[in-house]
């Protein structure tokens, strides 16, 4: 199991970050690799379910997604996700109100299904990608949301 933690903070309003994070029309215009949903069950709220298409290394890539909690949390807002596919993963993104601004904090575990080419594979290739797309990703979320 890989994982990736990273943050960025945004000038924006935390509810104005969390709205427009966890909507799942909007996610291919600032996640790096996502498509827009093909079939979703839901608006994004807790029990949605949907599949997508994901990018890497060129290749679309089937996966699903059940979002398992997007909700307020003390004085912060959580939404966490089961991704299921060619890559499995478990997501947390935490939106934490800084005075006007935003903390957004991304926690994902991850694992390529497979042997022990996949593991290695992982490990020298697919680990580096990840790391940067998410970097990114949290680039294009702000940009977005201080647009």
């Amino acid at each position: 199991m890989s994982v990736i933690k990273k943050s960025i903070v945004i000038d924006r309003p935390a509810e104005k970050v969390y709205k427009l994070g966890t909507d799942p029309t909007k996610w291919h215009e600032w996640y790096v690799g996502l498509s827009k949903p093909e079939e979703m069950l839901g608006n994004g709220e807790t029990g949605t379910k949907m599949t997508l298409k994901y990018k890497i290394l060129g290749v679309d890539l089937p996966i699903s997604c059940e979002i398992v909690e997007n909700t307020e949390k003390g004085d912060c807002y959580v939404w966490k996700g089961i991704i299921k596919g060619a890559i499995n993963s478990t997501q947390i993104w935490t939106y934490v109100p800084e005075e006007e601004s935003t903390e957004v904090m991304i926690d994902i575990e991850y694992e390529v299904p497979g042997n022990i080419l996949g593991k290695l594979a992982d490990i020298l290739v697919v680990e580096k990608i990840q790391d940067s797309a998410m970097e990114e990703t949290l680039k294009q979320l702000k940009a977005i949301c201080e647009d």
